[in-house]
């Protein structure tokens, strides 16, 4: 069976960020997004040096450059990719995957006894047939659906220096009240620095322990620190 879609990339690598990280995943990059903007006075010199990415906003509002290229490459039948990886997971991301069709897909990589994962930025509609059969992570940007709460397994919080300038406590409040309470209750959440396009902010990761000392009871965070670009992979 065809499954064709249009890609920005795809590759096998760890998985570098949130629960699963160090499992081996065969990821594939759908083409698009709906959040990314590529003009911005604030980021113009960084957008100069990396054209081909855009510039994001998150969910508390702080402004960052994505560091994924999601431009389209190609239009690929997914079908012998995911037939040919030995990894026991499959990564949909972007851009935003949503954007496409994703049911297709994800009945494929089930029926061939994969584990399918979703990472979405939770501003377009999750389906329920796609959450009941795919692992979904949202890492919430501006404009993110409230309706999608109880759609989503794990949330991964990109903080910026911006956002924690506030004290820990603040930073909670406003995360629990993107996320809401009832929601923290049975997702996990992991909390991860604005990182460079290939490097990762030390700095930044220590100061979000401060923030997850201050955690109330009833959630259980995690530092998320994009482990594949400390080893210098994918």
């Amino acid at each position: 069976m065809a499954l064709i879609y249009p890609i920005a990339e795809y590759f096998e690598s760890i998985q570098g960020e949130g629960p699963y990280t160090g499992a081996l995943m065969l990821f594939i990059r759908l083409a698009g997004c709906n959040v990314g903007r590529y003009q911005d006075p604030q980021f113009e010199s960084e957008l100069k040096l990396f054209p081909r990415h855009s510039v994001c906003q998150s969910a508390l509002g702080a402004k960052f450059l994505c560091d994924t290229d999601y431009h389209f490459a190609e239009r690929l039948d997914l079908e012998p990719l995911i037939q040919r990886t030995n990894a026991r997971h499959v990564c949909l991301t972007g851009g935003e995957p949503f954007l496409h069709d994703l049911l297709p897909i994800v009945k494929r990589v089930v029926d061939l006894g994969k584990a399918p994962h979703i990472e979405t930025s939770g501003t377009l509609p999750i389906p329920d047939d796609v959450f009941r059969q795919a692992f979904i992570v949202c890492s919430p940007k501006i404009g993110f659906l409230p309706a999608n709460r109880g759609k989503i397994h794990h949330y991964k919080f990109v903080l910026s220096r911006e956002d924690l300038a506030e004290e820990p406590s603040q930073v909670w409040q406003r995360l629990l009240s993107v996320m809401g309470e009832d929601e923290a209750l049975w997702t996990t959440v992991s909390l991860q620095p604005v990182n460079g396009v290939h490097s990762v902010d030390k700095d930044l990761a220590i100061r979000i322990m401060n923030v997850l000392h201050a955690a109330p009871d009833w959630v259980e965070p995690s530092l998320s620190l994009q482990i594949h670009k400390v080893l210098g992979l994918r």
